[in-house]
């Protein structure tokens, strides 16, 4: 009786945590962050696509990720194109192998 309880236990707990993990969202949630956000993560993205650009994986997918979230940032892409760019280009430009003092 006991293990029989455990079995329908263990069975019911596994079922709940199946429910659970299929409620998460997973369409991409861009629409519904603020145009900080989704500037923020396009640069970011930026930066991953150009740090691994000769990964094909990893370069695709960033860059797939910078496309999205260019439409739904708002920001005057005539007015100053290439300042994520700069961003990116300014971070990577870094010396990442030596220590602070």
């Amino acid at each position: 009786m006991k293990l029989l309880f455990t079995t329908v236990l263990a069975c019911c707990l596994l079922t709940a945590l199946a429910v659970h993990a299929s409620a998460q969202p997973s369409s991409p949630e861009g629409m519904y962050r603020t145009h900080a956000q989704n500037y923020k993560d396009m640069v970011l993205a930026t930066c991953i696509a150009s740090a691994y650009k000769f990964s094909d994986n990893v370069g695709t997918d960033a860059g797939s990720s910078v496309t999205a979230l260019r439409e739904w940032a708002n920001y005057d892409w005539e007015k100053s194109p290439e300042k994520p760019r700069e961003f990116v280009d300014n971070y990577l430009a870094r010396d990442f192998l030596s220590n602070p003092k």
